[in-house]
């Protein structure tokens, strides 16, 4: 560009253009844009016509083929020719427009989509068996996290609490065989929910590539593994002391269930959200609809706390007329099913953070 800022113009008059035919080769600097070359061009040569073929952006350098005068009419034969371009890749870092011009931040802004991700996917698969066995392999993240996240989340904590509310109904029958199975079911669901974390803990990618950072997707899974445990505890404390609430709030304690079964569903809702939003690379319109469901989780979630305290309060009453080992229990019982419906609100606030970062 030095040479079209000290090059004077050609002797001719304002009113009298020179007639140049012919392509400049114009070594671009940074900054510059391809029309802002041609009309500098136009501008020194004193010339009408003239056009770029192919555009350079203004973060990129080189060189820019600039057709002057009849030679314009030849740019679409030089367009379709091949083009070769270096490029600086800057590892662990990303830009919300996949260049250096975007702003910094979190990796989330340098994810383009579904389909992007997809064919990415499919590229290093085909490539990975021509690469020997190693780190590569672990950043290229050559593991469908996706579908074992899925599972996850679909898988135990959801399906434990439903079979915990049969629990609760063949408990206050005293159907203690019946009840036995459920928590035996309630075991395996569990266990397999656990399995299936582990798999996907040593399994996700721990790099850059993923639209959430490795940490938030974990705190999350912990969370929704919390459900799970706390009604596997809960079934196991109360088939190993037959404990039958009395008469009173028994059937509030087994509405209590049904509660937290609607929240910890809300919870799921918003997650399983995480498709379209990466989809929509987190597109308003996705993002108020997840914004609305932890709204309704959170507004279940108070429900059950307002549930749990009247439970509390009618047994406070009864206190008197029970044993006090019972009572005890009664106790620990409602605090850990409220515990549910704690953790799906957290589900929710931490996914809401993360969609903030």
């Amino acid at each position: 560009m030095s040479l079209l800022t000290s090059m004077g113009g050609p002797e001719s008059s304002p009113g009298n253009p020179a007639q140049r035919h012919g392509w400049l080769l114009v070594d671009k600097d940074k900054g510059w844009t391809s029309s802002q070359v041609v009309s500098r061009v136009r501008s020194v040569l004193r010339i009408r016509k003239a056009g770029h073929a192919g555009t350079l952006d203004p973060i990129a350098t080189g060189l820019l083929p600039v057709a002057l005068g009849e030679a314009t009419k030849t740019i679409p034969f030089l367009v379709e020719g091949v083009k070769t371009y270096e490029f600086v890749v800057q590892w662990g870092e990303a830009r919300d427009t996949d260049d250096a011009e975007g702003a910094a931040g979190n990796p989330r802004l340098a994810y383009v989509g579904s389909n992007l991700y997809v064919a990415g996917y499919n590229l290093c698969s085909a490539a990975l068996p021509l690469i020997p066995e190693g780190p590569i392999h672990a950043l290229l993240g050559h593991n469908d996290v996706t579908q074992n996240f899925a599972i996850q989340r679909n898988a135990g904590h959801e399906d434990c609490l439903k079979d915990f509310a049969a629990f609760a109904k063949a408990a206050d029958a005293q159907d203690w065989d019946k009840a036995d199975a459920i928590r035996i079911s309630i075991n395996k669901k569990e266990e397999k929910a656990d399995k299936l974390k582990k798999k996907l803990r040593m399994n996700l990618p721990s790099t850059f590539m993923m639209p959430f950072s490795r940490r938030d997707l974990l705190d999350v899974l912990l969370i929704q593994d919390s459900i799970a445990n706390i009604t596997k505890d809960l079934a196991g404390l109360m088939m190993t002391r037959h404990i039958v609430f009395p008469e009173e709030i028994a059937s509030d304690f087994i509405k209590l269930a049904g509660d937290c079964i609607k929240t910890s569903a809300a919870a799921l809702a918003a997650i399983n959200e995480l498709d379209a939003l990466l989809e929509t690379a987190f597109g308003s319109r996705e993002r108020k609809v997840v914004d609305k469901m932890i709204k309704e989780v959170n507004r279940l979630e108070h429900e059950t706390d307002d549930a749990q305290n009247d439970i509390r309060n009618k047994l406070f009453a009864l206190e008197s007329s029970l044993p006090p080992v019972d009572v005890m229990f009664y106790y620990r019982a409602i605090e850990w099913l409220g515990e549910t419906a704690d953790a799906a609100q957290k589900v929710g606030s931490r996914f809401e953070v993360m969609l903030t970062k």
